[in-house]
């Protein structure tokens, strides 16, 4: 969970973040639950670099 928040940060910038952190790949990967946090995590990861309308 620490740094979470990191691999979504890779993942958004297009970086292979399983490369950097491959224990949490592994963990997401068997984990649904922080899977889906991932996915909450990178969705607005993703809305905070968007330009603003």
């Amino acid at each position: 969970m620490a740094v979470m928040h990191l691999y979504a940060e890779l993942l958004a910038a297009g970086v292979d973040a399983a490369q950097h952190y491959p224990g949490v790949a592994a963990h997401l990967a068997a984990c649904e639950a922080c899977a889906e946090d991932m996915d909450g995590l990178l969705a607005a990861v993703q809305d905070d670099e968007r330009p603003p309308d």
